[in-house]
């Protein structure tokens, strides 16, 4: 092994310190399950002033993401409160602690004096692009100095910030909390805190407001430049796969799972369509129906957070009628029209997966999400969510192929900097989903229990095998 390689690595090396972070949360007791975070008991002004003397938004800069230029993807939480899965996701995140995709930590190999031809494939094939002969011209061109390789050895691994979410590098978290909720706020041991937004917007079923909130939820989460792919996920969503193979998936995709292809006017509910909608811009053609959770590139996330003279007619002219069976043909709900129809006026149609599924309801309909009982709840079933008998859903193909494409930062070596790394060809297709809903609080505690003792959501191939 070259001995530059050899002090890398000792560079790298990692020490696990226990801190608050790692201490389960507290926990209030008068609640039916213990897996939620404290939920104080305060009326809506008192939980109103709290909030806003005791802000919950935090962001961080992630250096390491950003010396190695690592994309992330932004998991956009839209909640009427807490985080109902808090548990499951803290076990989640805990499994990417650390990791980065091969192709991040090989730049670093472009500043070690390899031989030339070692090194102009390693340029070629990093995500930096600098196809020279000479490696010192190489490492300059990517980036990559001494005091780079100081800077991401010290913030890439456990030493990256005091809490969880600092610890890891694929993925950033933006929480929106119905301002309506009797809520005062994460508290600062949980994964959660930190992440949601200072501006909230009252929500209620069936209005604009969701709407609204969605698009407050993609201003915050552009904000971030390193974010490339944005999921939009609710308090009762689970994740069915490790979070490296959720990663890989997603920056695989070149297109958005949202439903904003073509289909028959009849199929995308034309009754919700209101003659007042048409403007310049919008027209009846351009009407689509699509689940409200979805996946967006950030090309997409742009179009729709700028298209705001669209948004307008939708709050004046799309919202849920509360006169009963007689006027449900005039129901319109803009959280499942607003952004597809976006996409279509633009063209953007062919950039969308018109079967795409993102997470299983488990009832055939994903308007109507069948809500699990903790007797439903098994390995099997979870398993099953992923519909593992579908030929397109390879889900254990999958994980062994992301855990070839991912390795802890105190595994950088030779070993690293002299591996071909093929581009991810997943084995999930877009149709294959990846979260899975409703699953309520009461049942919060069994659902960590079988994802920690079954190893639903870890990774497979040991470190080891990167030595």
């Amino acid at each position: 092994m070259h001995p530059i390689c050899v002090m890398l690595g000792l560079f790298f090396a990692v020490i696990v310190v226990k801190s608050d972070v790692d201490r389960p949360p507290r926990f209030n007791q008068k609640n039916v399950h213990k897996s939620h975070i404290t939920h104080h008991n305060l009326n809506t002004e008192e939980a109103e002033r709290r909030r806003k003397a005791d802000s919950d938004w935090y962001p961080t800069e992630d250096s390491c993401a950003k010396t190695l230029d690592v994309p992330k993807v932004a998991l956009m939480f839209l909640t009427r409160g807490y985080v109902q899965h808090h548990d499951t996701w803290k076990l989640w995140f805990e499994d990417v602690q650390g990791m980065l995709p091969l192709s991040a930590m090989q730049v670093l190999c472009l500043y070690t004096p390899f031989s030339n031809a070692l090194c102009e494939h390693l340029c070629t094939q990093s995500v930096r692009l600098c196809a020279k002969s000479d490696w010192s011209e190489c490492g300059q061109a990517a980036g990559c100095t001494a005091e780079t390789i100081s800077t991401a050895g010290h913030s890439c691994g456990m030493s990256g910030g005091p809490k969880l979410l600092h610890q890891q590098h694929l993925f950033s978290v933006v929480t929106h909390v119905g301002a309506a909720e009797d809520f005062s706020g994460f508290p600062q041991n949980s994964i959660f805190h930190g992440t949601v937004v200072p501006t909230t917007i009252r929500t209620h079923w069936g209005t604009h407001a969701i709407t609204k909130a969605i698009l407050l939820l993609m201003e915050f989460a552009l904000e971030e430049s390193l974010n490339e792919r944005f999921v939009l996920l609710s308090e009762s969503d689970i994740p069915l796969y490790p979070p490296a193979v959720m990663y890989l998936q997603l920056m695989s995709e070149q297109k958005s799972r949202i439903h904003a292809c073509d289909d028959k006017f009849f199929l995308s509910k034309a009754g919700r369509w209101a003659g007042q909608l048409s403007t310049s811009k919008l027209q009846p053609q351009h009407w689509r129906l699509s689940d409200t959770w979805v996946t967006l590139t950030r090309h997409h996330a742009e179009v729709i957070t700028d298209a705001v003279e669209i948004e307008r007619e939708f709050a004046l002219n799309c919202e849920h009628s509360e006169g009963g069976d007689a006027a449900m043909w005039r129901q319109c709900f803009s959280d499942q029209h607003l952004l597809a129809s976006v996409l279509s006026y633009k063209g953007l149609e062919n950039e969308t997966f018109c079967n795409a599924t993102l997470t299983n309801s488990d009832s055939g309909d994903p308007q109507r999400p069948h809500s699990f009982m903790e007797s439903e709840l098994s390995i099997a079933r979870l398993i099953g969510l992923r519909t593992p008998d579908t030929e397109s859903c390879r889900d254990t193909a999958a994980i062994w192929l992301a855990d070839a494409q991912v390795a802890h930062v105190s595994a950088f070596n030779a070993t690293v900097c002299s591996t071909y790394v093929q581009p991810f060809g997943s084995d999930l297709a877009p149709s294959c989903p990846l979260f899975a809903r409703k699953f309520g609080p009461e049942i919060a505690d069994k659902v960590t229990r079988i994802m920690n003792a079954t190893g639903l959501l870890r990774h497979t191939a040991p470190l080891s095998q990167m030595d």
